[in-house]
């Protein structure tokens, strides 16, 4: 263990970091759905999700599995712009 530093990167390597990461993306990208059809959000929820908010987590993953050194600061940039496009979501789909 590096430095005392116990995260899940340095405990059981990046290749098992990624593959954690494509796990949970795709869960979440399954549960984007479950507000719309159970009539939480309206449309507009739905849309945005599905044409901004989706595909950019689709494109991060595609980023994290590229080895390019500056894929993470990309990476963080495009999740917190994604961030905003959620709040933007649920916003507008009430």
């Amino acid at each position: 263990v590096k430095n005392n530093l116990r995260t899940y990167p340095i405990v059981y390597g990046i290749k098992k970091s990624k593959i954690l990461m494509m796990i949970l993306s795709l869960i979440l990208i399954a549960a984007t759905f479950y507000p719309f059809i159970t009539e939480i959000y309206k449309i507009e929820y739905f849309l945005i999700v599905m044409t901004i908010v989706n595909p950019l987590l689709v494109y991060c993953l595609k980023l994290l599995f590229e080895e390019q050194p500056e894929n993470p600061v990309r990476i963080s940039s495009l999740l917190k712009l994604n961030m905003i496009f959620g709040l933007a979501a649920i916003y507008f789909g009430k």
